[in-house]
């Protein structure tokens, strides 16, 4: 009721602000003025935290403290970011950071292989150029798949415009199976 004191001490007010009383599924920073329950976490709002500009890749144990404090909160940023991780808009590293592509000099799209080896990544964000794969840095990528590929340099081409090159680092989808 409105009649309790409010939580005294750092401890309490944390285990306040954390605490769920209905199935609620985000931060209670989250949660509407008054509401008593947390909202759902959403693919955007872990999209927008990972985007901001002090953002660096966090582990899940890191992301699941800042992202959902609650139980039932974790196992839902644990689903989000698998389905994210899925559709590439979220990667994880070796170390098992996750961060968001554009943050970290990668870039997601549908690869196009030419017939002479050579391919180019055709990235999923509009605006952003194409990412040239020489035949060796292709990873056993196929044309029309969905890759991420690692910018690795910059080179001047024909005409004097600046194109990134790259390597596959990871599949995301198969076009074909065989």
């Amino acid at each position: 009721s409105n009649d309790e004191p409010a939580p005294r001490g750092r401890r309490a007010r944390a285990a306040a602000a954390t605490s769920t009383r209905d199935t609620g599924d985000v931060p209670a920073a989250e949660a509407a003025p008054g509401d008593g329950r947390l909202r759902p976490l959403s693919a955007e709002q872990i999209l927008a935290f990972m985007r901001a500009e002090a953002y660096r890749p966090l582990t899940f144990a890191e992301l699941a403290e800042r992202l959902a404090p609650a139980e039932p909160q974790r196992a839902q940023l644990e689903a989000l970011l698998q389905r994210l991780e899925a559709e590439g808009r979220v990667v994880r590293t070796r170390t098992q950071r996750y961060g968001v592509p554009e943050r970290m000099n990668l870039a997601v799209g549908t690869l196009q292989v030419h017939p002479r080896g050579f391919g180019f990544v055709v990235p999923d964000e509009p605006g952003r150029p194409d990412v040239f794969v020489a035949a060796e840095n292709l990873a056993g990528a196929m044309h029309g798949d969905r890759v991420v590929a690692r910018i690795v340099g910059r080179r001047t081409v024909r005409g004097g415009v600046l194109r990134e090159e790259g390597e596959v680092i990871r599949i995301l989808t198969r076009a074909n199976r065989w």
